[in-house]
This record gives C-alpha cells, sequence and structure tokens, in this order.
C-alpha cells in the first residue's frame, strides 16, 4: 500500500467498493527499483523452482477462483460468465508458461495459446 488510496467506484452503483493505493512517481522508481534487485535471485533459481512457484500460482488462481470472479463482476460489470472465462484463461497461461519453464532455461522461447503469442519468463 502507498500512502494515498482512492475509493474504487462501482460502475453499476456509483458506490465505493474498497480502496485502492495511489502509486507516485516515486513509488513507481521503487517498485522498478526493488523488482531489478529481485531479478538477480530470481535468474540464479533453479527451472524446476520456477516451475513449482508458477504451478502454485495456477493452483491459488483456482482456489480463489469465486472471489477473483465477485472482484471482476463488481469491478468491471462483467458477467459472471466472461469473468471465469477470464480466470480460467489465465489459469491455463500459467500452467502453460510452467510446463515450458524447463526448455526456456534451455534457450526456447515457447509458444503459448494463442498462434503468434510467445511468452517470456
Amino acid at each position: 500500500m502507498t500512502k494515498e488510496s482512492l475509493p474504487l467506484l462501482s460502475p453499476v452503483t456509483g458506490k465505493p467498493l474498497w480502496e485502492y493505493s495511489r502509486a507516485t512517481e516515486n513509488d513507481a522508481r521503487r517498485a522498478v527499483d526493488s523488482a531489478a534487485t529481485a531479478f538477480h535471485g530470481w535468474s540464479q533459481t533453479k527451472a524446476q523452482a520456477r516451475r513449482d512457484i508458477f504451478l502454485r500460482a495456477a493452483e491459488l488462481l483456482q482456489q480463489s477462483r469465486d472471489e477473483l470472479s465477485k472482484c471482476i463482476v463488481d469491478e468491471i460489470a462483467a458477467s459472471e460468465s466472461w469473468a471465469g472465462f477470464n480466470i480460467s484463461l489465465a489459469t491455463q497461461m500459467v500452467k502453460e508458461v510452467a510446463g515450458r519453464i524447463t526448455s526456456v532455461s534451455e534457450g526456447v522461447l515457447p509458444e503459448t495459446i494463442g498462434d503468434g503469442a510467445y511468452a517470456i519468463i
């Protein structure tokens, strides 16, 4: 969280749903610096450990499906079927990347679910 937050309003009711953080340019710079620092450790992580992290992320997406679906419906007034489609697609993509991590570590850029779309890990 940042020091300043703003209300997220429902597009359907106009009522506040929750608060979100407002990032300053300085916050963004700190986030970039933090990611750059973390990259060194990530780049040294074995492919199997990376795969396991991605598989755990896919598992968490599925476990949180109902909560995520509600957020999508509330935040953008999407239908439940659209929310479910997006959660399923995201889960499939994360699993696909997880399954290709070992080949990526050998210098192969994997194609993802869509034609001509590639993942960088």
